[in-house]
């Protein structure tokens, strides 16, 4: 599909800096696209490599690219679901959130839970050190704590993590949490 891709507007002019269409599997990006201090573009997609997925299609990746570079390339920082029963989450959505150590926090909408029989998403943490999972969502009974979380997650200056799902809670309708580290 020709249009794809990340772009850079300046001076009113369009320039592609990384066309999709390069990449065999589908992307779907989903999100914003967040601007590290070294330059960076970091997003979260739905799609990607593929390999790490059990279920059909992709499961997500967290992607970066240089902005910098004249040929900028496409890079995996992580492909979700490739943990026994998607521990890490699948199906990144929603905004990124960095901090000022360089840390990025985020959402997935799928996955999470080990135990099978929920499947509702998760918070983490990406950094210099690696990737974690901070929460699995659904873990309380009838998924009190909500579930599909697809609007991302912001920070406050005591390190609390903010954000909303879409589902579970009291009535089912979702929740508003927080994340204490």
């Amino acid at each position: 599909m020709e249009g794809e891709g990340v772009f850079e507007l300046k001076d009113g002019e369009e320039s592609v800096l990384y066309g999709y269409g390069k990449q065999k599997e589908r992307l779907y990006p989903e999100g914003a696209l967040i601007l590290d201090a070294s330059g960076k573009l970091w997003g979260p997609a739905s799609g990607g490599d593929g390999k790490s997925c059990p279920r059909s299609g992709a499961c997500g990746m967290l992607f970066s690219l240089d902005s910098k570079s004249k040929s900028p390339e496409l890079r995996t920082e992580h492909s979700f679901c490739n943990r026994p029963h998607c521990a890490d989450g699948a199906a990144p959505e929603g905004p990124l959130f960095l901090d000022a150590d360089g840390a990025l926090f985020g959402t997935t909408a799928d996955g999470g839970n080990k135990n099978k029989k929920h499947d509702w998403g998760t918070l983490y943490e990406w950094s210099k050190t690696g990737f974690a999972v901070l929460y699995a969502f659904c873990s309380q009974v009838n998924c009190g704590d909500g579930a599909m979380p697809v609007q991302g997650a912001i920070r406050d200056s005591s390190g609390n993590l903010f954000g909303t799902t879409s589902g579970g809670g009291a009535n089912g309708y979702g929740v508003v949490f927080e994340y204490t580290p």
